[in-house]
């Protein structure tokens, strides 16, 4: 932490109590998201059986390609948010 900082917290008292309530809110926050997105998961998966049978013979393909496409479409969405960074570095 910098002299300034630690100076300002000093001078602060109640800069801790809400340094602490915002990494309680960081932390419920990531909790929560990650308790989400494992239950969406297991939903789909024990689900998956159930959405082949009911789709279509011709959507079977994209069902199967899915995952490699949600993948690829990460790849390039996190690639596009780096060159935007980099190229707003520069």
């Amino acid at each position: 932490m910098s002299a300034a900082r630690l100076h300002a917290v000093q001078r602060n008292p109640d800069a801790i109590e809400r340094l602490a309530h915002g990494l309680v809110l960081v932390g419920s926050f990531s909790v929560g998201l990650a308790a989400t997105l494992t239950l969406v998961g297991m939903a789909v998966l024990s689900n998956r059986d159930l959405v082949q049978r009911r789709l279509p013979a011709r959507f079977h393909d994209w069902l199967h390609a899915a995952p490699l496409l949600g993948a690829v479409f990460v790849v390039l969405l996190g690639s596009a948010v780096l060159v935007r960074a980099l190229t707003r570095l520069a």
